[in-house]
């Protein structure tokens, strides 16, 4: 289930040093804000299976691989329709997509609130919540759960549904936040919520990490060296 939400709005501000007063350009707001409704949906890679088709004529050899594919055009595209609904709002009148053209870097935070069972409520309603997810209503802080679809696949689903909308191509997105938890907010349905931003800065490595000859990697010892 898809709907669209309303956000807390504000005109683009205008620049006009940037082209030399050929055309107006839009200032980018510093984030933009996506909530679909709804159970986030995951998107798997393409895989080989392991069925057999027979063997080759020549060689004898077992063909076992045949490609398979994931089908989610029509949920993606229902997806990206809600996502372009909502920012266009916030672009206001003059916003073009996509946000964020082609050499700009992308700040993604993501937050997949996976509908709870129905083991987490008292009653079959799915009106009272109970044990940790009642906890998480009353201090609206989502817990993070390990439970399936994996949260790579269900990036790539927004990922891939975010193209030409916020940006040319998702290999702009240079840092991303995830966070896979169960929806703690009334009818418990599940929600997928997007911030994106222009990314700027980078956190910095640890110094461990910087280091030449780091102490967590041992030494290679004498006897195992190519040259000894």
């Amino acid at each position: 289930m898809s709907t669209t939400t309303t956000v807390d709005l504000s005109l683009l501000a205008i620049d006009d040093d940037d082209n030399n007063g050929d055309e107006q350009v839009y200032k980018l707001k510093s984030s933009y804000n996506i909530l679909n409704l709804g159970n986030p949906l995951p998107k798997p890679s393409p895989r080989f299976n392991s069925k057999f088709r027979g063997f080759k004529p020549k060689s004898k050899q077992a063909i076992i691989q045949t490609w398979t594919r994931n089908k989610l055009s029509k949920e993606m595209k229902a997806f990206r329709g809600v996502c372009r609904a909502q920012l266009q709002e916030q672009l206001g009148t003059g916003g073009t997509f996509p946000i964020y053209k082609k050499k700009v870097t992308v700040n993604t935070t993501i937050w997949f609130c996976r509908r709870p069972p129905d083991t987490c409520f008292v009653n079959s309603d799915r009106t009272r919540p109970k044990g940790a997810l009642l906890m998480s209503q009353k201090n609206a802080t989502p817990y993070c759960i390990y439970i399936c679809p994996d949260t790579d696949n269900l990036l790539k689903f927004v990922l891939d549904s975010l193209k030409s909308v916020a940006w040319e191509d998702d290999n702009q997105v240079g840092c991303i936040t995830a966070y896979k938890c169960h929806d703690c907010y009334p009818p418990f349905d599940g929600r997928t919520a997007v911030v994106l931003s222009k990314a700027t800065l980078v956190m910095p490595l640890p110094i461990w990490a910087t280091e030449e000859t780091s102490t967590l990697v041992k030494p290679v010892p004498m006897w195992a060296r190519a040259d000894s």
